[in-house]
């Protein structure tokens, strides 16, 4: 149920954990981008993906237990439905370390990056005014 990736590698490929009852996941700072379906199914709670740059789409779609993810200024690109809401009961944060400026210029998003979320379930807390 825990993972922790050792540092140097890279990249997550394409449904690396699919399907997998992951509740830890630790990724190195070498990891900037996850693969489609990388992490999809899995019991995930809280993920730290501050260094990654790249979330391809499907990567986190269907953890239940999602609530918190940590996201930085390195964040370069999100794919559609890289997180859903079918599954997940609970509220998710993602905790943006720049600007709300930031967040909606500089990371290019799939049109549909948020589908199935508003304001009651989905929040976007920004770290810099």
């Amino acid at each position: 149920t825990n993972v922790v990736i050792k540092e140097g590698l890279e990249i997550i490929k394409d449904r690396a954990f699919i399907n997998c009852p992951i509740t830890y996941l630790e990724l190195p700072t070498s990891v900037n981008t996850i693969g489609c379906e990388a992490f999809a199914e899995c019991e995930l709670g809280t993920i730290d993906l501050s260094n990654v740059k790249t979330i391809e789409q499907y990567a986190f779609r269907d953890n239940k237990n999602l609530s918190t993810i940590y996201r930085s200024t390195k964040c370069r690109s999100i794919g559609n439905y890289w997180i859903t809401s079918s599954y997940n009961q609970n509220k998710i944060t993602i905790i943006y370390s720049g600007t709300e400026a930031e967040f909606n210029s500089y990371i290019a998003k799939g049109q549909y990056w948020n589908s199935g979320f508003d304001s009651t379930n989905l929040e976007i807390k920004c770290t810099k005014e």
